[in-house]
């Protein structure tokens, strides 16, 4: 007996990516993937998009940002949230934000803060930690 493909885009190299992703670096069984796998494809279908053309709307071309806050923000009212986000990240779209550089050194952090900068737990006195 054949079931039906749980997803109009079987082949679909995002979900494929996604799936892969959730089974082998997280864990899950393949009754948690498909799960969540359907609450994407209801997250899609209510959206109008694809999986495919929503990991391309947030992450590539000029105006990736304002699309990928559109969807995110659709997400966020949604039980899919989580999933959404996840689903964005393992096909390489950062739902984080803008990527700050952090010094690498204490030495550093106090040249941009200024010198009353202390490292969390240290004393106040004695820049020795550099």
């Amino acid at each position: 007996m054949t079931t039906a493909p749980t997803s109009p885009w079987p082949d679909d190299p995002t979900l494929r990516r996604w799936r892969d992703g959730l089974k082998e670096h997280v864990g899950l069984s393949t009754v948690e993937v498909e799960a969540r796998q359907a609450a994407l494809l209801q997250f899609c279908r209510a959206h109008g998009c694809t999986p495919g053309t929503l990991v391309a709307a947030c992450r590539d071309g000029p105006e990736r940002l304002q699309r990928q806050a559109h969807y995110l923000t659709l997400a966020s009212a949604s039980p899919a949230r989580l999933i959404v986000q996840s689903f964005l990240i393992h096909n390489g779209v950062n739902v984080f934000g803008e990527i700050v550089c952090m010094p690498a050194t204490p030495a550093q952090v106090r040249a941009e803060q200024g010198a009353g900068w202390v490292a969390a737990g240290a004393a106040p006195t004695g820049y020795d930690d550099d």
